[in-house]
């Protein structure tokens, strides 16, 4: 949970500033932006995390920081193309009409009415990262002892499955619990944020 937690408010925080940056100020920066995130959306998560960590060490900040950049360039995505359809609209024209700067829309009018979308990306993307940091667990490559682990926990009773199989039952109910909450809990947040839901 702390890994999840961690590495869901890095991959927040970074996705959403490039993101937000490269879907409002466009051009040049923004065609630039979205081929690095092509390129670093094209490593395969689990085997860059893997490099990473079996180079570094696999503590909890070098756990935190590789999964939450690695989760970054999704979120980026995502943040991009909810701001994209945001700057179009009436309100942000009419600011800039005014002569508001970049500074005032983006805190008054841009990141208001994508917070929403944040918000439920970043409830998604917990149940990703914790099935994520379970499978490197169950590999040898999560926390270390005597941290406790949930993947390392079915890890250690794949030898005692036949007698007692409640060793991996209940670690592997406490995951699958795990994941359906934060989906339900983003969900049930956005139908609060989102307006177009409220009066259904």
């Amino acid at each position: 949970m702390v890994v999840a937690v961690g590495s869901a408010i890095v991959a927040t925080v970074v996705g959403s500033a490039i993101g937000t940056a490269s879907g409002y100020f466009g051009g040049v920066a923004d065609l630039v932006t979205q081929r690095v995130i092509d390129v670093w959306l094209a490593f395969p998560g689990l085997i860059f995390v893997i490099f990473l960590v079996g180079i570094l060490s696999n503590s909890f900040p070098v756990l935190i920081l590789t999964i939450g950049l690695l989760y970054a360039a999704g979120s980026s995505r995502v943040v991009r193309g909810a701001v994209l359809a945001v700057r179009e609209s009436l309100y942000v024209e009419a600011a800039r009409a005014l002569g508001a700067r970049h500074g005032r829309i983006l805190l008054r009018h841009i990141i208001p009415n994508v917070m929403a979308v944040i918000i439920v990306n970043t409830s998604a993307q917990l149940g990703s990262i914790i099935l994520l940091e379970s499978s490197l667990s169950f590999l040898g490559f999560g926390p270390p002892p005597p941290f406790p682990s949930w993947g390392r926990m079915l890890s250690e009773a794949r030898n005692q499955m036949v007698y007692h199989p409640n060793l991996m039952l209940f670690p592997g109910l406490a995951v699958t619990l795990a994941v359906f909450s934060f989906n339900m809990f983003g969900d049930a947040v956005r139908d609060i944020l989102d307006p177009r839901l409220r009066g259904r």
